[in-house]
Parts: C-alpha cells; sequence; structure tokens
C-alpha cells in the first residue's frame, strides 16, 4: 500500500494543472486533475482513501461514477497533504462530509470542489468560505423548459427571451452561478436553487440578488460572484463579499495572475492535465 501511496503522489504532482486567479483583492488557486481510464491507478488511489471513503465508493453503481469518484478524493487527498491539510476546510455541500471533515484554522483557508465527466477541479482561497462550480453547456438540453421549472421568473423570460445558442450559454452560467452560491453557503441544490438570483443587465452582464433566506442565514457573510475559464471550461466562484469590492452587486471578473501551470512546470506554455486536451464536460 505504501508503493500504491507513493506512485498516485507521483502521477498527481507531475499531472495537475494549476493557476491562480485573482478576485477582487484574492487570490483564488485552481487546480485539475484529467481522469485517467486506467483500473490499475483507481485501485491505487481507492488504496490512499480513508475506510469512509472506500465505503462511499463502493455503494456507486456506476464504474465511470466510482472511478470518477475514487480519484477525485484520492487528488483531493494529495492536494491537501501537499499544501498542509490542517489548515483546510472543505466546502462540498450534500456529500454528508462538508465543513466537518476538515479542521479550519484562524485565516479561515478554504477548498472547493466541482467535477465533470473528464475533470476534478479543486478551488483554494484564503477566506472563510468558497463555492466553486463548473459546467459546459449541453447541446442536447431543452433549457427554455428547464429555466421554466428551476429558475425565478425574470430568469426565466432572460432565458427565454434569448437566441438558441445564447439561451444555451446563459442558462447554464446561472446555473453555475447558482450552484457556486450554494456551495459557499454549505447548502445542497435540493435546499433552494434560486437562494441566489441573477438579473441581466445589458451586455452579457449580471446583477446579483440575494433571496431574504439568504442573508438571514447565521454567521455567512454577504457573497461575492466571479467568472472565470480554466481548463477550457467556464468557472464560478463565490468568495465573501468585501466593502466597496467587486462582485457582490454585479457579477465580475477573475483575472488570471499567472501562466498555466502543469504539475511542477512554470512554463508559460499552455498545458492540460495529463498532457491531453479536457474533453467536454457533461
Amino acid at each position: 500500500m505504501t508503493g500504491f501511496h507513493i506512485t498516485v503522489d507521483q502521477m498527481f504532482s507531475q499531472s495537475h494543472a494549476k493557476r491562480v486567479f485573482r478576485a477582487d483583492h484574492r487570490l483564488v488557486s485552481c487546480y485539475a486533475w484529467h481522469y485517467r481510464n486506467d483500473p490499475g491507478f483507481t485501485l491505487a488511489c481507492e488504496a490512499s482513501l480513508s475506510k469512509a471513503e472506500r465505503i462511499r465508493a463502493s455503494a456507486l453503481g456506476a464504474p465511470g461514477s466510482r472511478q470518477a469518484f475514487i480519484q477525485r478524493r484520492a487528488f483531493k487527498g494529495w492536494l491537501l497533504r501537499t499544501l498542509g491539510h490542517g489548515e483546510w476546510t472543505l466546502h462540498t455541500p450534500g456529500a454528508g462530509w462538508h465543513k466537518r471533515s476538515l479542521p479550519r484554522d484562524t485565516q479561515g483557508q478554504s477548498v472547493s470542489v466541482t467535477s465533470t465527466d473528464a475533470l476534478a477541479i479543486m478551488a483554494l482561497a484564503n477566506c472563510e468560505r468558497l463555492g466553486v462550480d463548473a459546467e459546459a453547456p449541453a447541446t442536447d438540453t431543452d433549457v427554455r423548459a428547464l429555466a421554466a421549472t428551476l429558475f425565478t421568473p425574470g430568469e426565466h423570460d432572460s432565458v427565454q427571451q434569448a437566441s438558441d445558442n445564447d439561451a444555451r450559454v446563459l442558462f447554464h452560467r446561472l446555473w453555475r452561478l447558482k450552484e457556486a452560491g450554494l456551495k459557499y453557503a454549505g447548502l445542497g441544490l435540493a435546499q433552494d436553487l434560486n437562494r441566489f438570483v441573477f438579473v441581466g443587465h445589458g451586455s452579457g452582464t449580471l446583477r446579483v440578488q440575494s433571496s431574504s433566506r439568504t442573508e438571514q442565514h447565521v454567521g455567512m457573510t454577504t457573497p461575492a460572484f466571479f467568472e472565470c475559464r480554466f481548463m477550457g471550461l467556464d468557472l464560478a466562484l463565490a468568495l465573501p463579499a468585501t466593502s466597496g469590492g467587486a462582485g457582490r452587486w454585479q457579477v465580475a471578473r477573475a483575472i488570471p495572475q499567472d501562466p498555466w501551470q502543469n504539475g511542477s512546470a512554470t512554463s508559460g506554455r499552455t498545458a492540460s492535465a495529463g498532457g491531453r486536451s479536457p474533453a467536454p464536460a457533461g
């Protein structure tokens, strides 16, 4: 098992991708792991998990889901061991272990996780709360019907009035922002997708509106929302808002602060994890 552990750590060290973004005055480090279709590597990853994680993995029926879960949790474990796991609080709603699996220190450093069919993405920041989500527009989804069912009337109207392509982009953009906000709040999708509302304001900008229930959430600083692009995917970020800062009233851009990094490489060449281009998200 020790040999497995070393092999897994070496693989993650050499084959992950990283980029740092500035969101207002905070730096957010984004890490990505491209899932490997390798039963042997997945077995090695599983050996590095805790007993509780292995039990959860065994309960997943679909082989692809089980493989992704195992690699994602192993990557998270490697990353937090590398950074010093005692310093981080993990925010992943609806999983049963969010906000409790890792102690939070006085600096309030946090981790949030999102996943696509191809990639595990983790965002880390020096703040007490953090939410991240990545979605890619699916071409076979009736976004107007879904918006009517899931979103607020104003959001649905924005999707309904857009062209087919713009409607698809807007729907997934709204979904990313909403899910990032729920992760920030430590909640799951079933606990009110419309806890955060985003209203179009021309030229593609989105104003941020929070429900009264969100503002009454005990101990929760109002979130600021940011967007960025990483590994060919659009990401939404939710971080604690600051007085007069960006992202609280209008969704803002998180600005790249460094060149792409692949494992320990530091060149400015664009790199994808594992040396391959990321597949589209599902």
